[in-house]
């Protein structure tokens, strides 16, 4: 099971290090970043999560 999911850890592993200095800036990426998507259903969130691996 790890190595199923080995690859999102490595990415969010990558993103926290690229941005460990700016931790406050993150939250409101996030919000920003929530506010502009459009909602997505979580059936779909999980097809594309097994879709890209």
């Amino acid at each position: 099971r790890q190595a199923k999911y080995a690859r999102r850890y490595l990415a969010e592993a990558a993103y926290r290090f690229n941005r460990r200095f700016r931790l406050h800036e993150m939250l409101p990426r996030l919000a920003t970043a929530m506010l502009r998507c459009k909602p997505c259903p979580e059936p779909v969130l999980r097809a594309a999560s097994n879709f890209h691996g």
